[in-house]
């Protein structure tokens, strides 16, 4: 199983799995998959789980997650607890052991021995990824993300082809002869944004001893300077039990510190020239190494262009390893083979849509508010979720079928707002399941700041089972719905209800009677709970119209939420926008 990640200040973020199997998915050693630019930009490293399609594809989760489907992923740090399970708890993920928490689990960064994959589901439960896993980054500077010191997992660029080679190996002392080899062909553009401004594509070989420092020089009369690349401003990088220096001075760059080859070769690897040139253009590059030995220097020139014109690279950090020209084929048992894919994960099949921007692009913080919609899969509740999300709210929506409309609400939360969201399933014709609904959402991600009723039904008929239904989503729902929530509020802490509900026509309707009892609720319930929970309504004509008129009712929602003095009150909304 291959996927990737992106890394920023260290911190794992866009994990996906580009090829659950790998043993069918892909010939080895031969293959090529034709990325172009449908990563949109990202810069991933790269990691294989052994084995990995062999040992998860049973679990029920993991067709979701192979497919980045309802749920994400996540890299934790491992616990210190052996046998330790992840369990989502009051909107956190801990450890547990026999049903205790033991520790707070944490995120796992660029330096974390062993990462452990894991895959949160919508549904908020966390499910770890069985397999070794070993990851392109860090083999110089962080060898203890890796199970062991001889397998790897390295990237090679191949400029005959424009192509990235995924070399697996098992004798870190060969990389000349991988096990498994992919080549990933990104299209000449991408190619020339990944290598240049870069000192391997110098194709500057690293002694082959322990080395005290590195100085790389380039010349200053064209005003170019060198930089770190991922470490630009840091004066000093621990990496392998070893805290290296970094001095730059325009045109010198000087990395200090006792390290082997691998070390310097992936921290020359970051090195990257900052130039203005608005052509394609060779630098000269040199750099003088320090060895017991004495002094080496190595000389060559680098392919340089302005960042301005250059397209935006998708892989950083390679490492200069000279790919073979025939390689060993696909070891048994290394790879299992399963059942033949019939097609590539579907962002690798077209490219990804661009997210839509949202009026005011919140920057969440462990402060935000958290909003329950229920009903919220579609219609009104879907577009109130978006108005919340909008406004910087994490986001729980509530459906009862509809679990594939709230899923893929959920992914467009995250993704264009930035929030952090999830789905749960309740029936509200089912006493037990509205009575749960409340609990389970505070036991997973605790007591949500906002609740908003959205769910009503329509009975077709006048006969027992329309009242039964109605009664019991109309009427019931939301009372229990309000009396839980108003019970789950920590002491201290206050909360905002909203049922949203179209308004009763006048009539003797099983419909319009149920309907009617909501306004009542509002107003009891605000002088009861007048303490700690502002309770209101936002009602709306019956025939609620298009897509104007169900945004008009989302911002009224919004505005009701975020108005702190009203309690009490039914904002009643007309059919028509008003001039």
């Amino acid at each position: 199983m291959v996927g990737f990640y992106t890394l920023d200040a260290g911190a794992f973020h866009d994990i996906r799995i580009l090829f659950p199997n790998v043993g069918d998915t892909l010939i080895p050693n031969v293959s090529s998959v034709f990325l172009g630019n449908r990563l949109t930009g990202k810069t991933p490293v790269f990691f294989v789980v052994e084995n990995g399609n062999t040992l998860n594809r049973d679990a029920a989760w993991f067709n979701d997650a192979a497919a980045g489907r309802n749920g994400f992923w996540l890299f934790l740090k491992r616990p210190e607890e052996p046998d330790a399970a992840p369990v989502l708890e009051q909107g956190e993920i801990v450890w547990q052991k026999n049903g205790e928490t033991v520790e707070q689990a944490t995120p796992a960064d660029s330096g974390t021995p062993a990462p452990v994959p894991v895959w949160q589901s919508n549904s908020g439960r966390i499910h770890v990824v069985k397999g070794r896993v070993f990851h392109s980054f860090g083999y110089g500077l962080h060898p203890e993300m890796n199970p062991d010191a001889s397998h790897r997992f390295l990237l090679a660029p191949q400029e005959e082809n424009a192509s990235v080679a995924l070399n697996f190996l098992t004798d870190a002392a060969h990389p000349e002869k991988p096990e498994i080899t992919l080549n990933l062909q990104i299209g000449e553009r991408n190619f020339q944004a990944l290598t240049r401004n870069r000192i391997v594509n110098a194709a500057l070989p690293v002694p082959d001893q322990t080395i005290s420092s590195a100085t790389v020089r380039i010349p200053d009369e064209f005003e170019d300077t060198l930089y770190l690349d991922g470490f630009e401003g840091q004066k000093s990088l621990p990496a392998v039990g070893t805290v290296f220096s970094i001095e730059t001075a325009g045109n010198v760059l000087t990395l200090t510190g006792e390290g082997t080859p691998a070390v310097y070769e992936a921290l020359l690897s970051c090195v990257k020239i900052r130039t203005e040139a608005s052509a394609p253009a060779k630098s000269p590059v040199s750099v003088t190494y320090q060895t017991a030995s004495g002094e080496i220097v190595q000389s060559g020139e680098s392919d340089i262009l302005s960042d301005s014109v250059l397209p935006v690279p998708f892989l950083t950090g390679l490492p200069s390893v000279k790919q073979p020209a025939a390689v060993k084929p696909l070891t048994e048992g290394l790879f299992t083979p399963a059942e033949p894919q019939d097609e590539l994960p579907s962002f690798l099949m077209r490219p990804v849509a661009a997210a839509v921007e949202p009026e005011q692009k919140p920057q969440l913080k462990g402060g935000a508010k958290t909003a329950l919609v229920t009903g919220g899969a579609h219609k009104i509740g879907a577009e109130v979720a978006r108005v919340l999300a909008a406004k910087g709210y994490n986001v729980i929506v509530h459906c009862h079928t509809a679990a594939a409309d709230a899923a893929r609400l959920v992914e467009e939360l995250r993704r264009t707002y930035q929030v952090k969201a999830a789905y749960f399933r309740a029936d509200f014709a089912s006493y037990d399941e509205t009575t749960d609904l409340v609990e389970s959402v505070t036991k997973t991600y605790g007591a949500p700041d906002l609740l908003v009723s959205c769910a009503t039904v329509a009975a077709a008929g006048e006969n027992p089972q329309g009242w039964d239904e109605c009664s019991a989503v109309n009427a019931r729902a939301p009372f229990i719905l309000l009396r839980s929530f108003a019970k789950a509020l920590p002491k201290g802490k206050n909360g905002c209800f909203l049922a949203v509900f179209p308004r009763p026509a006048d009539e003797l309707s099983v419909n319009a009677f149920s309907l009617s009892g909501i306004g009542g609720l509002i107003e009891m319930a605000a002088r009861t709970l007048r303490d700690n929970v502002r309770v209101n309504g936002v009602d709306f004509p019956e025939k609620i119209g298009d897509a104007d008129a169900v945004r008009r009712v989302a911002d009224a929602v919004c505005f009701m939420a975020q108005t702190p003095v009203v309690s009490g009150q039914v904002l009643h909304l007309d059919a028509e926008k008003r001039k």
